[in-house]
């Protein structure tokens, strides 16, 4: 089914949630960006739990030395008709590999068919799906230009990901307050700036493909972080000196009958 007829049914559904289909020079390009940052970084060794990164293999054909990216899970939030996903696994000669294919998708059409091909919904209706207690490898976005700032704020706060590629009106970079959060989740990286002039379906936006990189494993992650601003941050109680002369004359005492088994053990109990 083309675009046009895709569009067509959304909108006869009124479910066209302002779908812009991500154009195939920005998903070349993020396949490009995807296999240098995933081959360098290898077994995703700044992970607490490696299974999470990434990991690659390496075959031979002709004396030369073919890898192939394994990609732990992959989210794409506002997945659309699943196209991302689609172009980075089953394009070219398969150099890329997701093991885990997720998506948030609120429009019913495109939900159901997702499900169908094997790619698991976590959610439906984004501002409501929770992303705090999990981890991703890569996460990736392209969100309707008209909220894309409470979109990204949602998302930065609350996503773990080793890298995350958003793909954002130019004008993100006049939003310090979008700006500072992204900064506070990793390295950035403009990988290209794009238009939707000549896409199945036009638009003036210019947009960047902008990538976000976790590299330091000592960053707080966005659950911990979730804690110290709603919670607070927790500090280990100092011990009181008269506590501690107590608990270390009873020591000594026990230690004293230690002859005694019977009592040293009931004194404990």
């Amino acid at each position: 089914m083309s675009i046009q007829q895709k569009l067509l049914q959304l909108k006869s559904d009124g479910e066209d949630f302002e779908w812009y289909a991500t154009t195939d020079e920005i998903l070349a390009a993020l396949e490009k960006d995807l296999l240098k940052v995933g081959l360098a970084d290898g077994a995703g060794s700044y992970w607490r739990n490696d299974t999470e990164g990434f990991s690659v293999n390496t075959n031979y054909e002709k004396n030369q030395p073919i890898h192939t990216l394994n990609v732990q899970s992959f989210l794409d939030v506002g997945i659309g008709d699943g196209r991302v996903i689609d172009y980075l696994f089953g394009h070219g000669s398969q150099k890329i590999n997701i093991k885990n294919k997720l998506g948030i998708e609120l429009a019913r059409a495109q939900a159901d068919d997702l499900i169908r091909r094997g790619i698991g919904i976590i959610g439906r209706d984004y501002f409501e799906t929770v992303l705090i207690d999990k981890q991703y490898t890569v996460v990736f976005s392209n969100p309707p230009y008209s909220i894309f700032t409470e979109w990204c704020i949602k998302l930065l706060k609350e996503v773990n990901a080793a890298v995350i590629y958003l793909v954002l009106p130019e004008r993100w970079k006049d939003d310090s307050a979008l700006k500072q959060l992204a900064e506070s989740k990793g390295d950035i990286e403009i990988i290209g700036s794009f238009d939707f002039l000549h896409a199945d379906r036009p638009a003036r936006a210019k947009v960047d493909l902008i990538r976000i990189h976790r590299k330091n494993r000592e960053k707080k992650d966005s659950f911990e972080a979730w804690i110290e601003e709603n919670i607070g941050k927790f500090e280990v109680a100092e011990e009181v000196p008269e506590m501690a002369e107590e608990a270390e004359e009873k020591r000594d005492n026990v230690e004293e009958r230690s002859g005694d088994k019977i009592r040293v053990l009931v004194e404990n109990y």
